[in-house]
């Protein structure tokens, strides 16, 4: 196409594609391009029509604009997509990972008491053993501080 070009600028060539149907495509891009660089070799440009990937004629009166929309149609947009895939797979992963350290003890707990052979023969009576054994772990710890505090009798 370069040569063309340059042929053209030296001598008096032109082309004339009027009864022509041209493509409207990914590839007929860079030819599109050329064309309208070249704008002044063509004769009756205005007159050109062209059809796209869906058999939609298009007329080239407007060339520039012509191109934009093929240009979006042609984008690709595997990098956006990739991109936003990984922002929302962190996301997840650092709600997943927050919810687990705001309940870690109790999943520990549920951990420890799947480990311990209790069989349950109803519902009441599992919810009543971790009462107990949840009053008894906080006695433990309120026996364990009142034996060791230090009672002071007349601090005045």
């Amino acid at each position: 196409m370069d040569l063309v070009s340059s042929i053209a600028k030296n001598s008096k060539l032109t082309i004339d594609l009027t009864g022509n149907t041209l493509q409207c495509d990914c590839r007929a891009l860079p030819f599109l391009r050329w064309m309208n660089e070249n704008k002044y070799i063509f004769l009756n440009i205005h007159s050109y029509k062209c059809v796209s990937e869906n058999e939609a004629i298009i007329k080239l009166n407007n060339l520039p604009k012509t191109m934009q929309e093929i240009d979006k149609e042609c984008k690709s947009y595997t990098v956006l997509i990739t991109c936003l895939s990984v922002a929302i797979t962190a996301c997840g992963i650092a709600i997943a990972t927050g919810l687990i350290y705001r309940y870690r003890w109790k999943i520990r707990y549920l951990y420890y008491l799947s480990k311990a052979d209790i069989t349950v023969i109803n519902q009441s009576i599992l919810v009543h053993k971790l009462k107990s054994t949840m009053l008894l772990l906080a006695f433990q710890k309120l026996t364990f501080v009142s034996s060791r505090t230090v009672v002071y009798h007349n601090l005045r």
